[in-house]
């Protein structure tokens, strides 16, 4: 299943302009909406998307690096209190991956792809430097990416698969 990004909701474009970089330009959504609320947690850095595009895949990115040396140092923070990623707690338990999360994958109708912070192509490392995370990305068939959940989001599943779902549903009906 495809999601719009926009149906006909009033948009306002922000533009910004990072130091190096040229402008770019970003959207948020009616003032009133929970997700623009959000959003404005942090600095806002979702790129524009184009009218009708439609999100085509999703990534979930942990704030964890991969690889032996990085699962080692984040399960070593996470016992000791000074690592955490809410992402995580959700994809995986105290030994290993939920069972219920690659269910719960496979019926979204669309790819989900986890992915450690150091093992992303570059166009998408590029896009998420300046955002918290963990986050869920979402691409669209033109190839923008839109930040679907935040990492104050992320939280508050509170590890659950299946309140991630619902909260993952409502947020790419509401883009």
């Amino acid at each position: 299943m495809l999601y719009p990004l926009s149906y006909g909701r009033k948009v306002r474009l922000h533009s910004f302009r990072m130091p190096g970089k040229l402008s770019s330009l970003a959207i948020s959504s009616h003032p009133d909406s929970s997700l623009t609320q959000a959003r404005n947690t942090h600095r806002n850095v979702t790129r524009k998307v184009r009218m009708g595009a439609q999100i085509t895949e999703l990534y979930g990115i942990y704030n964890a690096d991969g690889g032996l040396v990085g699962e080692a140092r984040y399960v070593v923070g996470h016992m000791l209190g000074f690592a955490s990623c809410a992402l995580c707690d959700i994809t995986h338990s105290p030994l290993r991956k939920k069972p219920e999360w690659d269910e719960m994958v496979g019926t979204l109708g669309m790819p989900l792809t986890v992915l450690h912070r150091n093992e992303l192509a570059p166009d998408l490392s590029e896009w998420i430097s300046s955002i918290t995370l963990p986050a869920i990305v979402g691409k669209s068939n033109t190839g923008d990416f839109v930040r679907v959940l935040n990492s104050e989001q992320l939280e508050q599943p509170d590890g659950s698969v299946s309140a991630f779902r619902e909260m993952l549903m409502e947020a790419l009906e509401g883009l």
